[in-house]
């Protein structure tokens, strides 16, 4: 439309504003904390506003909710699109009218009178008005004050030439847009904090008057209040606060763009966002602040983010559902600090040097305590329990838990956490969790051992051929199994099964202690044998590492030096060979042919021995060889004489050296083939560790 100027048009608006506030029964008194329900109501809870010609505008407070004025039913109302209208003139309107100032400070918006709960306007207030028949934005109505008395005030603003009836809200805003009998404001998501009152600019208050052909009103107007306030205080310990948020527990909108019914005076939608945030240079302790949101029923409250002096925070928070009504302020209650994250503590299980379970460490976090919120706790009490059993005790909000007697290991499963802190006014707040303990780890060896590994000096065995060559050749000795727990964790805390088991056969348990008595199996295989032991601890089952060990046959030794006592542990090649009665030896051949004894022992790797041996070459006749071979070592070799001159018995006796490997382990005395009665008489073969 277009715009001309035109001298002022003096006309005046008779207007009532009127504000209820009525202090729900259903939330806590200002004195109380956030969530403690309040058991009294108030006995003010109305308050209204007059903004009438040469009269002062005052907000009183009375008891009754019904006389706010509120429309009963809220809801959307949709209108169609009216026609457009034709262009006209533009004119400038005034409308006398009064406000009560703040004497101390004549801009201030603010909450006060004899009550407390008076609403006055500052004086740079402005109101909007709305030309029912067009759509789009208002015109800006200013207000300034008039002659010396404080409380005068001229509304001054511009209206179309052939303005009627109208629709006016407080308070002006230039994106404020008509459509019909829908109109579309804002409530700010950002507030300023006032110690008593709201913040300025804050409030939405709905009009609608007509203007008769002197541009007055024939009646004054009512403005209606369209917003619910919620007041709260500041906790006294807490001064100097920069901000709080308020925001929805279910994350409806109370603030941002809100549509407007024009006939019936309601907000009928919002949207924008889920908090207001009231902000200050200093938000005063003890002091009591407004925040003014949507009406609506939010469910299960509101949190209450502050943010301290120094930048930290801490969330307060109501509990009960809040049917938010237009035109009600709703007192919360103090914002007591709270500590709203729950509490951490993380459970980790130690080892000492040797690699054994010693203990457990409980380490306690509770989220968001700053030096600042520390200076504000002036006791902590912190505990971990197991099944109402206190395990871990701690008297700071961080730190390594110490444990109470007879529990240095914290067996898996879940606690509870319990943070006890006592606030500088003495208020004590608990905050709780849970921790888990998770499953232990420890180590579980397996022992045993065989003349092999002190032959050889094998598997962290020094080498000790005296004590190897005393030791049985078919034993393996020390079968054991170890738990590497400490015993103080198995004093508190046994474990179920500790056993040990041979090639997969279990040959010894324990019910206690940290480790199984060991035993010895004797008859074993010439082979390598595998040892292994399991404990069960606190639900969890280790296995060892497999220890393998060797049963080599050696030290070998000829039972009383009579080859017959043990012919049948060694094998011939031909059947060539024979057993004389009464006598200490075995014959090879002795005219019947050639014939080989031997004897395969179990060689994991190469070894050094001795050979001992007593063997007589019986008429050594002309082309017979009697040979003594271990490993791959010929220990001897007797050739027989050249002629028949030199027949004679030999005695073929010596102790010698040989190494025996994994491909040559065998031992041997072979006769070859000679004639008449040649062969050979074997007494007995020694072999032990060199």
């Amino acid at each position: 439309m277009k715009s001309t100027s035109h001298p002022n048009v003096r006309c005046f608006l008779r207007s009532n504003l009127k504000y209820s506030a009525i202090l729900s029964k259903f939330l806590p008194a200002e004195n109380t904390d956030m969530t403690t329900t309040m058991k009294k109501k108030c006995k003010h809870a109305l308050l209204r506003a007059l903004l009438l010609c040469a009269c002062s505008s005052l907000l009183s407070l009375s008891c009754s909710k019904e006389e706010s004025g509120m429309p009963a039913v809220v809801g959307e109302f949709v209108l169609d699109e009216e026609p457009q209208m034709p262009e006209e003139e533009w004119v400038d309107a005034s409308m006398s009218s009064v406000i009560r100032q703040d004497p101390e400070d004549p801009t201030k918006t603010f909450m006060g009178g004899a009550s407390g709960r008076a609403v006055h306007w500052s004086a740079n207030d402005a109101i909007g008005i709305f030309d029912t028949r067009y759509k789009g934005a208002g015109s800006r109505f200013s207000s300034e004050q008039t002659g010396d008395d404080p409380k005068a005030r001229n509304f001054g603003g511009r209206i179309r030439e052939f303005t009627s009836s109208f629709f006016s809200v407080y308070p002006f805003q230039e994106d404020a847009s008509l459509n019909g009998n829908t109109l579309t404001m804002r409530i700010p998501t950002e507030q300023q904090a006032v110690n008593g009152s709201f913040g300025d600019q804050t409030a939405l208050a709905f009009a609608s008057g007509v203007f008769n052909e002197e541009r007055r009103t024939d009646e004054q107007i009512t403005f209606t209040n369209l917003c619910a306030i919620i007041s709260f205080k500041m906790p006294s310990y807490i001064d100097g606060a920069r901000s709080v948020v308020v925001r929805a527990k279910s994350g409806a909108a109370i603030a941002g763009t809100v549509t407007i019914d024009c006939e019936k005076g309601i907000i009928t939608s919002v949207s924008g966002s889920s908090s207001v945030t009231l902000r200050a240079d200093a938000m005063a302790a003890s002091g009591t602040y407004y925040a003014v949101i949507a009406p609506g029923t939010y469910e299960n409250g509101f949190h209450f983010t502050v943010t301290t002096a120094g930048g930290s925070t801490y969330v307060a928070q109501s509990t009960k559902t809040l049917p938010a009504a237009a035109g009600v302020i709703y007192s919360i209650g103090t914002v007591n600090l709270n500590l709203d994250t729950a509490p951490t503590v993380t459970i980790s299980h130690t080892h000492n040097a040797a690699g054994e379970l010693s203990g457990s460490i409980a380490s306690l976090d509770v989220p968001g305590v700053s030096k600042e919120i520390e200076n504000l706790i002036t006791a902590w009490d912190a505990t971990l329990s197991k099944n109402g059993t206190v395990v871990r005790r701690l008297a700071r909000s961080a730190g390594t838990m110490n444990a109470e007697s007879g529990w240095p290991y914290l067996p898996q499963g879940s606690y509870d956490i319990s943070v006890r802190y006592t606030l500088v006014d003495g208020k004590v707040k608990t905050i709780s969790g849970t921790a888990t303990s998770p499953a232990p780890t420890f180590p579980v060896t397996a022992a045993g051992y065989t003349s092999y590994n002190y032959g050889v000096g094998a598997d962290g065995y020094d080498k000790n051929t005296k004590t190897a060559n005393g030791m049985d050749k078919s034993t393996i000795y020390g079968i054991s199994g170890t738990i590497g727990i400490t015993d103080e964790v198995l004093a508190q805390k046994n474990y179920t099964a500790l056993t040990c088991a041979l090639d997969g056969t279990q040959v010894a348990s324990a019910a206690s202690g940290r480790s199984i008595t060991a035993v010895s199996r004797g008859s074993q295989s010439w082979a390598s044998h595998a040892i292994t032991a399991s404990a069960t601890f606190d639900g969890v089952t280790q296995n060892s590492a497999t220890r393998t060990v060797y049963v080599t046959g050696l030290p070998y030794y000829t039972t009383n030096n009579n080859m017959q006592n043990v012919v049948g542990e060694w094998s011939f090649t031909t059947s060539a060979h024979s057993t004389p009665k009464d006598k200490t030896y075995i014959n090879l051949g002795k005219g019947l042919g050639k014939c080989q004894v031997y004897k395969d022992f179990y060689c994991p790797g190469n070894i050094s021995v001795n050979v001992d041996y007593k063997v007589y070459a019986i008429r050594s006749w002309k082309g017979t060889t009697i040979t003594i071979q271990a490993g791959s070592t010929t220990v001897k070799k007797h050739d027989a004489a050249a002629s028949f001159s030199t027949i004679a018995d030999q005695l073929i006796a010596s102790n010698a050296s040989a190494t025996m490997t994994s491909s040559n382990k065998r031992v041997s005395v072979d006769c070859s083939y000679g004639g008449g009665l040649t062969g050979a008489e074997v007494y007995y073969i020694n072999i032990t560790y060199k």
